[in-house]
């Protein structure tokens, strides 16, 4: 009776301190998410970075799904990186994943989302505690791209300094779902310069014509040929979206999340300090044709003005009605919360605030993708609680 009470003992203790988790929040499909990785290459641009010279080289990084489940081998959240480099890219690779950390460590872990205050973490470094983040076990396994797949596709583009792995729980969820999720670096790292800019004199050159988002949907389409591809960008990503996917041969439908243009109405302001979009949407007056679904959290000066009356199709604009940052549309942004409850989190009720926001945009983009693969009209009933959502009317022609 003694040995039966201590175990319960030691059982009821076990659970009480079990570690949450992100996959506590979201519930996932019948798929397995699978990992891989490959590198591709932009012929449109010439890289010449820490001993490579060549065509820009994406390291592309691919969730998808299998029905067969492995649960004994998940991957941890360091373990989303590529192992195999090609030799002539090994110091390119090496000094990119030291940017990326650096990013992570500036968006994800130093600084208090409510105040931007700095975050004392007592006996650990900010570097230690993104090391504690990579450990964090996932719910994917590694498994090599097999020649055939037969899923829809997406390819998600992240945001300025944005980095490849940042929507990990993104990816997982939809290969859980039976979708190819796909990601890579829209960035490269150059010597004495910030990450995420060119070199004066390469930004000069440079074309501004999404070469390597297209380049990335190309490969995508060579994944499952027959099948519908979705394009999901945040920030930047969006950004480049809004430049050039007016022409539908490229993807079935576009999720905007938050240009941050959304928060402008002055078309002079928007001019300067967007001149590729605005000469896109405003001078081009290219005209879309494929489903759009455009995310601004909700704001006082929040407006969809620039983005409206420029989609054959229907144009969805939903903005969340709770305090959401712009951040807040990606996974690693939010993956401190879970990490031990001894660590300072002096922000983690408003943290679990913006996990519960990202679950809602993930149900919420998952019900648009899932209404243009089945022809059906977006039902939009069980989404109107967590967002003020405007969906336009097609129209015929610009005016």
């Amino acid at each position: 009776m003694k040995i039966i009470l201590l175990l319960l003992i030691f059982f009821l203790t076990l659970f009480a301190t079990a570690q949450e988790s992100f996959y506590d929040h979201v519930n996932f499909g019948k798929f397995q998410s699978n990992y891989s990785n490959t590198v591709i290459y932009d012929s449109e641009i010439q890289y010449n970075q820490f001993g490579y010279s060549g065509d820009a080289p994406l390291f592309v990084q691919v969730w998808f799904p299998t029905l067969f489940k492995e649960r004994n081998k998940f991957l941890k959240y360091g373990d989303f990186v590529l192992n195999n480099i090609p030799s002539n890219l090994t110091q390119v690779y090496k000094e990119l994943q030291k940017q990326m950390d650096q990013i992570a460590i500036r968006d994800g872990v130093a600084h208090n989302i409510e105040t931007n205050e700095p975050i004392t973490y007592a006996a650990n470094t900010t570097a230690e505690i993104l090391e504690r983040l990579k450990q964090i076990e996932t719910r994917s396994v590694s498994t090599s791209l097999p020649p055939k797949l037969d899923y829809p596709l997406i390819v998600y583009h992240h945001g300025s300094q944005g980095l490849s792995n940042e929507n990990s729980i993104m990816a997982e969820y939809f290969a859980s779902l039976g979708y190819i999720f796909i990601s890579a670096n829209f960035h490269l790292p150059y010597e004495n310069t910030t990450y995420g800019l060119l070199p004066y004199e390469l930004e000069k050159e440079n074309k501004h014509n999404q070469s390597t988002a297209k380049a990335l949907i190309n490969f995508a389409k060579s994944l499952s040929p027959q099948n519908q591809v979705f394009y999901m960008g945040h920030s930047w990503g969006a950004q480049e979206g809004w430049c050039f996917l007016n022409d539908p041969t490229w993807v079935s439908g576009f999720v905007s999340m938050e240009t941050t243009i959304e928060y402008k109405t002055d078309t002079l302001k928007i001019k300067e300090l967007w001149p590729y979009v605005y000469d896109a949407i405003k001078t081009k007056k290219n005209v879309f044709a494929i489903p759009i679904l455009t995310f601004a959290a909700y704001d006082e000066a929040l407006s969809f003005e620039f983005f409206e009356e420029v989609n054959s199709e229907e144009t969805i604009y939903a903005s969340y009605q709770k305090p959401f940052t712009h951040n807040s549309y990606t996974s690693m942004y939010l993956m401190r919360y879970f990490l031990s409850k001894g660590i300072n989190q002096p922000d983690s009720e408003l943290l679990l605030t913006q996990i519960e926001g990202y679950i809602a945009h993930l149900k919420l983009i998952s019900a648009f993708t899932e209404s243009i693969l089945n022809d059906e009209k977006f039902d939009l009933t069980s989404h109107t609680n967590a967002f003020k959502i405007k969906r336009t009317p097609t129209i015929k022609k610009r005016h």
